[in-house]
């Protein structure tokens, strides 16, 4: 660069010092000629002063964001970098960290690096993947393999050699070494490919899995391909070629160096030929989510990650409340989440499950009392009644006991509402109290029976007996039937009680049976009639009858001259001028029952018997002189 030319003729070797004033990159040509003219060269570069380290935080934050190294020295102080929710595990010449290629040929999902970290001389790769079922592996982790370079993945190279990783040695071909990724586990690996200047070294997991000799010093690169993650190099740093990797690819490392991609720390000898970057490289924190049910139980269990988590959409329970959310913190005074909400996990934390009292909303009437009619006076029964609960989470529970009723008075008749009060909550339902009943205050007999007199052995017939009911409101009423007699027998003679009942009541009359007699045959005579058998002329003269053994209805008749002329006790003939039989009758419904004998009657007739009946009506009595003077003719004539 410095236009210097440094000749030398003959020999072999020589030595030649060539000072710089300033830091740089110097490339020195050396030219030879033989006698023919002919010439050749070479060229050796050489790294002079100061570079610029510059520290990419990779997604965190770092200060100071650069440094001024020396090539060959160390690197001195680092600064040390931080991202959230990750762990800084130093610093590399880092290429890719974080990324993820799922169903990538699919989409074509891939990262492009183009043709920086094409080292020659010696490089070390690292790579972390993940496959839920590596014994399905195929794809390319990483590659710059066309016509040259180095790659990572399942291909049948042209040594045939199956799965694992290759480098192209200048001058003798590719060399490869196995990985056996078929035959790993579900999961995280780590993948190291090393190239040291003479062997090629692969190491899964951290343990060497294959070493072989390259037979060779140098990787051969192809003037135009590029890097590619996730898949195979084509032959531009653009396009990959296919070959898609399946899985998930999460931190990728390319160092200048002969051994495992080597942390660059503060101890680190510089040996960039220019500015370069370094790389903070991450591994993502595990956080841990805990539920705790905060005086509940049966929380989800606890779950781990970085980043945004869908909480668990199981919710604790606890007797008497409703969960209402989770909350980080106990007393719910932080951030409330409901379950399945998405929750930004950067550090371990705990949610508290939140909760709310359940408290009854309503009662109602579920069934009424059995007893929902009542009588004036009688007391309230509740038995069978049942209520329905509803509570503030929507549950409802029948309840049986436990509840007071009020307000109900059977004091007046009507519709009664119930008041039931439970747990401060009410509810109504109504009970009818009929009016009181008009009952039989008490009976009284109104109309004796026809018959009161009875004779021993004879049967009672209460025909013609009436009563009298009087009722509680006052009213009254005859009754003449549905009443029930007792206490009457006629075994014996005497007064009887008989007992009337009537809708239970009673009341009281006397009846008499008397003995049985044998009743004479009635007799009928004119009493005192032997002084009656001849009477003066025109005498009066009553005649009086006289009965034995009187029957009711029968009536006397007298019978004058054979004639029915009177009834009666006592029978009167005045002024008779001749002389008459009478006879008298006992006579019941024109039946003769008894009769005397036929008697006469002989009046005087001659004159003296007639004119002493003349004066005995003018003087009340006859002078006997008088008798013997006149004629009985001449008197008779005189006599009216």
């Amino acid at each position: 660069d410095y236009g210097e030319v440094i000749s030398k003729d003959g020999g072999t070797d020589f030595t030649e010092s060539v000072s710089f004033s300033t830091p740089g990159t110097y490339y020195i040509t050396v030219s030879s000629c033989n006698n023919y003219g002919s010439t050749t060269g070479n060229y050796v570069v050489v790294n002079v002063g100061e570079q610029t380290v510059t520290f990419n935080p990779n997604g965190g934050t770092v200060s100071p964001a650069s440094k001024s190294v020396t090539y060959g020295s160390t690197y001195g102080s680092l600064p040390t970098p931080t991202r959230t929710g990750y762990t800084f595990d130093g610093w590399y010449n880092y290429i890719f960290n974080g990324g993820t290629f799922e169903n990538a040929q699919v989409d074509g999902s891939f990262v492009s690096l183009g043709r920086d970290y094409m080292f020659t001389d010696k490089i070390a790769l690292h790579v972390e993947a993940y496959q839920s079922d590596w014994s399905t592996f195929s794809g390319q982790l990483i590659s710059c393999t066309e016509g040259g370079g180095w790659g990572m993945g399942y291909f049948a190279d042209s040594n045939g050699a199956g799965p694992g990783a290759d480098v192209f040695i200048e001058g003798v071909g590719y060399k490869h070494v196995t990985f056996g990724y078929r035959s790993l586990p579900s999961g995280w690996h780590t993948f190291d490919l090393v190239f040291d200047g003479s062997n090629l070294i692969g190491y899964v997991d951290g343990a060497e899995k294959d070493r072989v000799a390259t037979g060779g010093t140098k990787i051969h690169y192809n003037a135009s391909n590029g890097i590619f993650i996730g898949a195979e190099a084509g032959t531009d740093t653009t396009t990959p070629i296919s070959n898609y990797f399946t899985g998930k690819i999460g931190c990728v490392l390319i160092s200048h160096a002969d051994t495992i991609c080597g942390q660059i720390t503060d101890r680190s000898v510089v040996n960039a030929a220019s500015d370069h970057s370094l790389y903070a490289k991450w591994t993502k924190n595990t956080y841990t989510l805990t539920y705790n049910p905060n005086g509940g139980s049966g929380a989800p269990a606890s779950q781990t990650g970085n980043g945004t988590v869908t909480l668990s959409k199981t919710t604790p329970t606890r007797s008497g409340y409703t969960f209402k959310n989770w909350n980080t913190k106990a007393d719910g005074g932080g951030t409330g989440y409901a379950p399945g909400a998405s929750y930004d996990l950067t550090a371990d934390v705990t949610l508290y499950a939140q909760w709310t009292p359940i408290t009854l909303s309503s009662i109602a009437v579920k069934t009424l009392p059995t007893k929902t009619t009542y009588e004036i006076g009688e007391s309230f029964n509740q038995n069978g009644l049942t209520l329905t609960a509803t509570y503030s989470d929507g549950s409802t529970k029948v309840i049986t006991s436990g509840f007071i009723c009020s307000g109900f008075s059977s004091t007046t008749a009507g519709t009664k509402t119930v008041t039931v009060t439970y747990e401060g909550k009410t509810t109504t339902f109504t009970v009818t109290v009929n009016p009181a009943p008009v009952t039989l205050s008490s009976i009284a007999v109104k109309t004796l029976p026809t018959k009161t007199t009875y004779n021993i052995g004879e049967s009672f017939n209460p025909s013609g007996l009436t009563l009298t009911a009087t009722y509680s409101d006052g009213s009254t009423k005859t009754i003449s039937s549905g009443f029930t007699c007792s206490g009457f027998s006629s075994t014996t003679a005497g007064t009887k009680t008989i007992t009337v009942t009537y809708e239970g009541k009673t009341t009281t009359f006397t009846v008499t049976v008397t003995s049985p007699q044998v009743n004479p045959e009635p007799t009928v005579n004119i009493r005192n009639f032997t002084a009656n058998k001849t009477v003066d002329y025109k005498a009066t003269v009553t005649f009086t009858a006289e009965v034995k053994n009187a029957v009711s209805g029968a009536a006397v008749h007298w019978f004058v001259d054979g004639k029915d002329a009177c009834t009666g006790d006592k029978y009167t003939v005045t002024k008779a001028k001749k002389s008459y039989t009478v006879q008298v009758k006992y006579i019941k419904d024109g039946k003769v029952l008894a009769e005397s004998g036929v008697e006469s009657v002989d009046v005087k007739t001659g004159f003296f018997a007639k004119l002493t009946a003349f004066f005995r009506s003018i003087f009340g009595a006859l002078p006997k002189v008088v008798q013997g003077y006149f004629g009985v003719e001449v008197i008779d004539k005189m006599l009216p």
